[in-house]
């Protein structure tokens, strides 16, 4: 089970509310007339207006009503009106719970459509992994799914089953690409990649977390401190081909991922043991490539013209503001008394 949530409920309870906007009302539920001669079969009016609404449901956005659930105004409104019924003899509607299971077994051997059953979650679960290697976002996924489920005539699950399989998804996607890169890596790669979570003898800190330490105010010493750290990750010999294949948005939350990390053995034993995939992503994002990007800022500092030195930082890390000096008073032309 995912440790995380990969889409809030609210999302979730956008995605499957009725529409209400007049554009998608005449979009998804204007019915044709082969669906006004199915809905004519039932007897009463209230069942017909009934009928007529869980059908609409079910196209969009794919699911059945609840019982008890208050439907929009809106809806009632423009399918009554379809109807030529008033909107108010809903409020009749599956008085006997019976009723409501006779019109679902009709709209099911009808329209074909199917109850989602374990075989579905599993053949869906399939179809999510190659579709979230292609984004990050779990409420666009979850919208795919939505969409993939009314392209099968499939009824959606409830919430947590959307959840749960999105978030599934999302973590098999991020373990995918875990192992798509260690893949890449070559033997001295990987040690070298694990050389990098020692501790220096005379610091405290990892070989990574001194790569990633900022050089300071510009001077020889921070010059040749940087150019220490470049040797240090150049000679990893991993070039940006290695994130070839990954989806751009993959990328992003891959290096948001590993920022969050210490750089220490504990953080990255705490990731993931030895040997496993993702131990390696902490050192893939600061490679060469990535680490002369970072430093770009830095070494624009050597680049000043003569004669002007940087300019100095507070303890807060920020300039400090100029001072405003009173302007000197204005000459006139006007003479003093």
């Amino acid at each position: 089970m995912p440790r995380r949530r990969a889409i809030t409920d609210a999302q979730l309870e956008a995605l499957l509310a009725l529409p209400t906007a007049e554009p998608d009302l005449i979009r998804h539920y204007t019915l044709g007339p082969a669906d006004l001669a199915v809905i004519a079969r039932r007897r009463r009016p209230h069942n017909r207006l009934g009928f007529a609404i869980q059908l609409c449901a079910l196209r969009f956005p794919g699911r059945l009503l609840q019982p008890g659930e208050v439907v929009p105004r809106e809806v009632l409104v423009f399918v009554a009106g379809q109807l030529d019924l008033p909107p108010d003899v809903l409020t009749d509607y599956a008085a006997r719970p019976q009723t409501r299971y006779d019109q679902l077994d009709a709209l099911y051997s009808v329209y074909g459509f199917q109850t989602f059953t374990r075989p579905d979650q599993h053949e869906l679960a399939q179809w999510l992994l190659p579709v979230a290697l292609t984004t990050t976002s779990g409420a666009a996924l979850a919208s795919l799914l939505l969409e993939e489920l009314r392209r099968r005539a499939i009824a959606a699950p409830g919430p947590s089953v959307i959840e749960r399989l999105v978030a599934t998804a999302l973590l098999k996607a991020e373990r995918h690409v875990d192992r798509q890169i260690d893949a890449s890596l070559t033997g001295p790669q990987r040690d070298a990649l694990e050389a990098l979570l020692e501790i220096q003898a005379d610091t405290a800190l990892s070989v990574l977390a001194w790569t990633r330490q900022a050089t300071g105010l510009a001077g020889h010493r921070a010059l040749a401190r940087l150019i220490d750290q470049l040797v240090r990750l150049r000679s990893l010999a991993i070039g940006p081909s290695i994130l070839e294949g990954i989806h751009t948005d993959r990328r992003r939350v891959l290096m948001r991922g590993n920022a969050a990390l210490s750089a220490t053995p504990e953080d990255a034993g705490a990731a993931a043991p030895p040997g496993h995939p993702r131990r390696h992503r902490a050192g893939i994002d600061y490679s060469p490539h990535r680490r002369g990007h970072r430093h770009v800022r830095p070494t624009d500092r050597w680049a000043l013209p003569p004669g002007r030195a940087p300019r100095r930082r507070s303890a807060a890390g920020q300039c400090p503001r100029r001072q405003r000096q009173d302007p000197a008073p204005r000459q006139t032309g006007r003479c003093a008394d």
